[in-house]
């Protein structure tokens, strides 16, 4: 499952530490205010069904931040979505783990 997500992304924003992969993504395109607001709606929405899903919208340091985590088969995921103060940057990321390796992939 993983292997086959990495075949489709830039290898130079992937990192590999402790069995842990770290992706990471930057983007300077403007959003309004409530556009993480809605990406975590549609994202809960969507995974209503899945029992290992959960999902938060903070502010980190003046930046707001949605937080999604899973469980897909053996392997865990935590995605970042974050937006500067204005919502004019943005950086995402994503942490895939083995399930037995969760306590290496906390953030």
């Amino acid at each position: 499952m993983v292997l086959g997500s990495i075949a489709e992304r830039n290898t130079g924003t992937i990192y590999k530490i402790d069995d842990v992969l770290i992706s990471l993504f930057t983007d300077d395109h403007a959003v309004n205010e409530k556009h993480l607001s809605d990406i975590k709606i549609g994202l809960d929405e969507f995974s209503k069904g899945d029992s290992t899903y959960t999902s938060s919208l903070k502010k980190v340091n003046n930046n707001t931040v949605v937080v999604i985590n899973y469980f897909e088969g053996n392997v865990g995921y935590h995605h970042l979505f974050c937006y500067n103060v204005n919502f004019t940057k943005a950086v995402t990321g994503i942490i895939e783990f083995n399930k037995t390796e969760k306590n290496k992939a906390k953030y």
